[in-house]
């Protein structure tokens, strides 16, 4: 019974489910709106009505947003993903420097009930 119980608490992670009003910085606000997660699969509605769909990555210690027909990514901390505020910074995948060096924007993510 015990490795039945060890195995079942290894299995259960935080997925990202629900309705969030998303604020980028002030130089990107045309980004903002509003993101639905369905575990591994999100739709983006920005204020001006245009969609962007996309798939979740989770990953060790973050989650990727990863926008389709896109080389930009948002990242989120894998600890913050059952709370009602999150934070996150976009990168883009195509360039190959330092980590440090590729945050393009950032911004939070709030939970709508």
């Amino acid at each position: 019974m015990i490795p039945t119980f060890f195995g079942f608490s290894t299995l259960q992670q935080s997925n990202l489910e629900g309705r969030y009003k998303i604020f980028f910085e002030n130089e990107y606000h045309s980004q903002n709106g509003v993101i639905s997660f369905n575990i591994d699969s999100y739709k983006r509605t920005l204020t001006n009505k245009k969609n962007i769909s996309g798939t979740i990555e989770y990953k060790k210690n973050k989650v990727i947003l990863n926008d389709e027909n896109s080389s930009l990514q948002m990242e989120l901390s894998k600890s913050e993903i059952d709370k009602d505020t999150i934070s996150f910074r976009t990168l883009n995948s195509n360039k190959k420097v330092e980590e440090s060096d590729i945050i393009m924007y950032e911004g939070i993510l709030v939970k709508l009930k």
